[in-house]
């Protein structure tokens, strides 16, 4: 989860599963697309999905900074399967997973999406033992 706006590195790619251009953020966030690409569970995807700032307010704010709930965020992977079911993938860092302030966008994210009737969320931890 990025805040919206934040200066990144783009990477634009094809996604033949899409049918159109796509853009991630990391090499981690692209090679995770071309696992989802390879899924044959996984009809579709979406990256870097905005969140809707209107519904924060369906969150519960309990030990999340407040001026999170005031900005603009984006999700990593909002998936659909082939039977429509919906999912949501969030990419980070090991070394970075013991920063609070991560822990916190995640939540923030895990409880946004649940707002969504989305309950598959998970975290998608990528180098690890390096």
């Amino acid at each position: 989860m990025e805040h919206l706006g934040t200066k990144t590195r783009d990477i634009h790619f094809f996604s033949q599963k899409n049918q159109k251009m796509m853009c991630v953020h990391s090499r981690q966030a692209r090679d995770y697309a071309k696992q989802l690409e390879e899924m044959d569970n996984v009809k579709s995807y979406e990256t870097c999905v905005p969140l809707d700032m209107g519904r924060f307010i369906h969150v519960q704010p309990v030990d999340i900074r407040p001026d999170y709930l005031q900005k603009e965020w984006t999700t990593d992977f909002l998936l659909e399967d082939r039977d429509g079911y919906k999912s949501v993938r969030e990419v980070v860092l090991a070394s970075n997973l013991k920063k609070r302030a991560l822990a916190e966008r995640l939540e923030l994210s895990r409880r946004y999406w649940a707002t969504m009737n989305i309950k598959d969320w998970k975290v998608v931890l990528v180098g690890i033992g390096t």
